[in-house]
């Protein structure tokens, strides 16, 4: 006889097992936020939060998150880093400089 699930356990579909499983818990301390609660029917899906990109997924929830990585001097920013990739640096041209961090363009040296 099926039950319903209780707070804190969902299963997605019929599965004859005796109980629900546990959902999900999102660690923000991990850099992960809750994208959807848990329900009767679904798990958590945890993404990362703000400064973080996900670095490993199980379906579609994140399961590690890792801040974004910081362009060091003498590169510039090429891409900013999304929740799903991590930020893309490239190095200065020749007679150009950065002191790093998020810098759009290296300048150029002055004499």
């Amino acid at each position: 006889m099926c039950v319903a699930c209780t707070p804190g356990t969902y299963t997605a579909h019929l599965n004859g097992l005796p109980e629900c499983l546990p959902c999900r818990v999102c660690d923000p301390g991990l850099g992960q936020v809750t994208r959807r609660k848990c329900s009767a029917q679904t798990n958590t899906v945890c993404g990362c939060g703000r400064g973080h990109f996900c670095e490993k997924q199980d379906g579609d929830s994140c399961v590690q998150c890792r801040p974004h990585s910081i362009c060091r001097p003498g590169q510039r920013l090429r891409e900013t880093g999304t929740e799903w990739q991590d930020t893309l640096c490239e190095d200065c041209q020749p007679g150009t400089f950065s002191a790093g961090g998020t810098q759009a363009a290296c300048t150029p040296w002055t004499r």
